[in-house]
């Protein structure tokens, strides 16, 4: 549901093209996600918007940099509190690091 060019941002800020804010949630290589978008996924799910978007950046962590691990969660292998636990703790690392630690523990 993202736009095709998503704007250059600099680490933990938002940016904005064509009037909408994007947020960094994810590491490095990771994309960014439309603010508008973490309101939405706290009103279906009930829950704040702090913990919509520790949500979606745990999301965005596994799936754009721990993609073995994301597969491992979606076939029901590892525990999703597992994976996200991975998530917040490589959030930190470079690219590679990510990879690595993805390439280890998964």
């Amino acid at each position: 549901m993202h736009p095709a060019e998503q704007p250059n941002s600099t680490p933990g800020n938002a940016e904005t093209l064509a009037g909408d804010h994007f947020l960094e949630l994810g590491g490095p290589g990771a994309p960014v996600v439309a603010e508008f978008c973490i309101s939405e996924i706290a009103a279906a799910r009930g829950c704040s918007f702090d913990a919509a978007r520790r949500l979606v950046g745990d999301a965005v962590e596994l799936r754009w940099r721990l993609p073995r691990v994301h597969a491992r969660i979606a076939a029901g292998q590892v525990d999703v509190w597992r994976g996200r636990r991975i998530a917040q703790a490589t959030r930190t690392l470079t690219f590679e690091g990510a990879g690595s630690v993805d390439r280890h523990v998964a």
